[in-house]
């Protein structure tokens, strides 16, 4: 069982420092997708622990091109790091690159289309990758909507209902997830170019 799911407003900074608790919820997110494409799945832990560095390090890097700050409370120095959409376009980027997902097994008497088992066999990764990005970028856009709307509760929630809509309706055209992660596997394409995609997904509120 894990702590936190995807959607977890705060995934990020929990599992920042916490690899072998991040290899567990994405190997369990990864199950529970290739579970909705009439499939079983192997993760590889150390792909995953690979990733998880890369991420963490491309996240340090790039906030040390800032400014430093000082803790006002400890005097300690530091740097911000960068938001949510750029942390999670790393992710996505090292989840991808490392392939955590090696064995696929096709399950007995599901009910899976055809087309849509032999999608998961061809792009598995890229779909772990996507869609785990999607679902913790969720988390932290709901948040930053109820943050700002703290003064009407049903407003705030409306908002939320209809930015889980929009990304629904979008996720469910394979017309644009398949331009997405046939990209995403065939092409050299770049942390920058990810975060373009998110902060496109969810420019209705921007």
């Amino acid at each position: 069982m894990t702590q936190f799911s995807l959607t977890q407003a705060n995934f990020l900074d929990y599992y920042s420092d916490k690899p072998r608790e991040f290899v567990i919820c994405i190997s369990d997110f990864a199950k529970q997708m290739s579970s909705e494409y009439g499939c079983d799945v192997k993760v590889s832990a150390d792909k995953l622990l690979t990733a998880h560095d890369f991420w963490i390090g491309d996240v340090n890097r790039t906030a040390k091109r800032g400014h430093s700050q000082i803790d006002r409370f400890t005097g300690e120095e530091f740097y911000k790091k960068p938001n949510h959409l750029k942390q999670l376009a790393f992710l996505t980027f090292w989840i991808r690159r490392a392939s955590p997902i090696s064995d696929i097994v096709e399950k007995a008497g599901h009910n899976v289309l055809p087309l849509n088992v032999n999608r998961f066999f061809a792009y598995s990764n890229e779909l772990l990758a996507f869609h785990a990005g999607i679902k913790i970028c969720f988390g932290y856009e709901v948040r930053e909507i109820r943050s700002h709307q703290q003064d009407s509760k049903s407003i705030h929630t409306w908002d939320a209902i209809k930015t889980g809509q929009a990304l629904h309706s979008k996720l469910k055209n394979w017309s644009f997830v398949s331009d997405y992660v046939i990209t995403l596997k065939h092409k050299n394409m770049s942390p920058h170019a990810i975060y373009l995609i998110y902060r496109t997904l969810f420019s209705d509120r921007r």
